[in-house]
């Protein structure tokens, strides 16, 4: 798996839990301290995420942060 496939499947991830959470990408973003356009690009594929900010992710979404990690 590339860099670049890893982090369009962990922004898929992300986006799936947030909706499964009911949560906006404006209210996510806020309660880790995200402007939403990065949340955008996170989700996207298009920037990457940090063990920190992975595991703040995760908290917010109330899953574990491995749930959120692409499966090869």
């Amino acid at each position: 798996m590339t860099e670049r496939e890893f982090n369009l499947q962990l922004g898929a991830n992300i986006s799936g839990a947030r909706h499964t959470a009911g949560i906006t990408q404006r209210a996510l973003a806020a309660a880790i301290g995200l402007w939403p356009a990065q949340l955008c690009r996170i989700e996207q594929g298009k920037q990457g995420v940090g063990v920190n900010r992975l595991r703040w992710l995760a908290a917010a979404l109330g899953v574990a942060a491995v749930a959120l990690l692409p499966q090869p």
